[in-house]
C-alpha cells in the first residue's frame, strides 16, 4: 500500500482533475507503469504474477455481486412469480411450482431451490404491475397445469368475462391486447372474474364500462370503485302491466256502448 501511495498517487497530488473517470484513469496508467517496472530481483511484478498466480484464478462471474433476500413463491398460470406488484418470467415448465426467489438491489433471480438451479434472472422493476419477460419463457399457449383444465387459460377467462356482461368481455380482450403476451393479463382478468363472485355480475360489468371510458386496464381499480360503493347496478326497466284477454273481461268498448 505504501508503495501505491509513494509512486501512484504521490505524483497526482497537484493534478487537477474535472471528472471521477479521468481521475481513475490517470491511476490506472499509474499502476500500469508501476506493475511493469523492473524490480530488483529481476522481471516486474505484472510478469511474475503471470508467472504464478493467473492461472490458478477463477474468472469473474457474469454478473457483479447483489446482495439480497429468499423469498419464496409460486410461479402463476400466467409463467410469472410476482415481487412487489411486478412480475417477473420462468420457463413455462416451471407453472404452479413453489420457487426461490432471491431479490437483489439490483436483480431477481428465481432457482429451483436455494443453492440449486437457476430458472431465470431478471432485472429488478422499480414501478408498479410492470413485467419482465423473457421471449423463450412465453410459448403461443401455456398447457394445462393443475386448476387448468383447459390448453388455452385465456380462453376459459373470456367465456367467464362474457358471462359477466359485455362491457367485462371488452375490458377483458383489451386487457390482453395490451400486453406483450395475453399470459401477462391473465391474472389481472382473473381478478375481475373473481369480484363479479363478491358484488355480482352488474355491477361489475358497469365497473368495467367506467373503466374503459377512463383507459383503466388494472383490476385493483375495479375494486376500489366497488368497495367504494359505485357504480350501482343499472336499474332494471319495469314490466308494463297488461290485462289477458278473457271472455269474462269486457274492457273499454263495453261500457262505451251502455253508456251509449
Amino acid at each position: 500500500m505504501k508503495t501505491v501511495q509513494s509512486r501512484v498517487l504521490l505524483p497526482l497530488r497537484n493534478e487537477t482533475f474535472f471528472s471521477l473517470g479521468e481521475m481513475n484513469a490517470a491511476i490506472r496508467s499509474g499502476i500500469d507503469r508501476l506493475n511493469d517496472a523492473p524490480t530488483a530481483k529481476g522481471g516486474s511484478r505484472r510478469a511474475a504474477f503471470d508467472a504464478a498466480e493467473r492461472a490458478a484464478l477463477s474468472p469473474l462471474p457474469a454478473d457483479p455481486w447483489d446482495w439480497g433476500d429468499w423469498l419464496r413463491r409460486k410461479v402463476g398460470p400466467n409463467g410469472h412469480v410476482s415481487f412487489k406488484r411486478n412480475h417477473y418470467s420462468v420457463p413455462e415448465g416451471n407453472i404452479g411450482r413453489e420457487v426461490e426467489v432471491r431479490v437483489g438491489e439490483r436483480m431477481i433471480e428465481v432457482f429451483v431451490e436455494k443453492g440449486g438451479e437457476r430458472l431465470a434472472v431478471h432485472r429488478l422493476k422499480t414501478g408498479r404491475h410492470e413485467y419482465a419477460t423473457h421471449p423463450d419463457h412465453m410459448p403461443d399457449r401455456l398447457k394445462a397445469v393443475r386448476d387448468i383444465r383447459s390448453p388455452d387459460y385465456g380462453e376459459i377467462l373470456i367465456r367467464r368475462a362474457r358471462g359477466i356482461g359485455a362491457n367485462a368481455l371488452s375490458w377483458a380482450e383489451r386487457c390482453m391486447a395490451s400486453r406483450d403476451f395475453p399470459e401477462q393479463a391473465f391474472a389481472t382478468v382473473q381478478g375481475m372474474c373473481r369480484l363479479a363472485e363478491t358484488h355480482g355480475s352488474e355491477r361489475v360489468d358497469a365497473a368495467c364500462a367506467e373503466a374503459l371510458n377512463l383507459d383503466r386496464l388494472a383490476s385493483g381499480f375495479l375494486r376500489d370503485r366497488l368497495r367504494n360503493g359505485g357504480p350501482a347496478a343499472p336499474a332494471r326497466p319495469e314490466a308494463e302491466e297488461t290485462i289477458p284477454a278473457h271472455a269474462n273481461v269486457r274492457g273499454g268498448s263495453y261500457y262505451a256502448k251502455r253508456k251509449g
